[in-house]
């Protein structure tokens, strides 16, 4: 899927390019600045453990696996607990990545050097890749739903 994101501070607008990977993996392409979101690359068929309420089942694999992404910039993780959102293939794509994500999750992914917690409603001014990107999180338990980039 591909659309335009038109910057409320400048008159131009963005390229914006969006592929689905799996239930909350995502990549998006801004203007070339690549993130991943939520890392989770299980095969169909596998299970996550939900304690006290059985598991969930993985009917459809990953549109695409590991080896056939391209370039990251940044890890977007909208919380590191649950398995349907970051799962034992998707912590190997944290290493050497700058990663955003909760606090709580910054904690518990520590001691990477690029991992950064951000507070609820927290927006910080970062640089990933060439740019200079503005996170406004969209809840006060989520962060990355909606980056800009200038």
């Amino acid at each position: 899927m591909t659309s335009s994101l038109c910057l409320k501070a400048k008159p131009q607008c963005s390229a914006v390019k969006i592929t689905r990977i799996g239930t909350a993996t995502a990549l998006i392409d801004i203007d070339g600045v690549i993130f991943l979101t939520d890392p989770a690359f299980y095969p169909a068929g596998s299970g996550y453990p939900i304690p006290g309420h059985g598991s969930l089942l993985n009917s459809v694999g990953p549109a695409l696996e590991i080896n056939q992404l391209p370039h990251i910039d940044a890890v977007l993780l909208s919380h590191e607990d649950h398995e349907d959102n970051l799962d034992h293939k998707g912590r190997t794509l944290l290493e050497g990545r700058k990663v955003y994500t909760t606090q709580d999750g910054a904690g518990k992914l520590q001691p990477r050097p690029d991992i950064f917690g951000f507070a609820p409603w927290e927006s910080r001014h970062v640089t990933v890749g060439h740019k200079n990107v503005k996170s406004r999180p969209h809840s006060a338990n989520t962060l990355w739903a909606r980056p800009s980039v200038s």
